[in-house]
């Protein structure tokens, strides 16, 4: 499994607090090791037009956006 950072992600990832920058990281390392554990939370996105946009947990009040593929291994993490 691969995941790939959105060119724009760095923008927004900047301007978050540190402590929250540092679960960011800590959870792109988690997605990689295991894209499909519990804890991270992968859901769809129902109010978007693009169904492969998920939403996944970073803490509890920040969500990662990240583009799922339909076929193959490779993420975007977005936002």
């Amino acid at each position: 499994m691969k995941l790939l950072f959105y060119d724009k992600f760095f923008d927004s990832f900047i301007n978050l607090p540190k402590g929250i920058q540092k679960k960011v990281v800590e959870f792109q390392k988690k997605f990689r090791e295991n894209s499909k554990s519990s804890g991270i939370h992968l859901e769809s996105i129902l109010s978007f037009k693009d169904q492969s946009l998920r939403s996944a947990r970073v803490d509890q009040t920040y969500r990662a956006i990240i583009k799922a593929p339909q076929a193959g291994d490779i993420y975007y993490l977005l936002w």
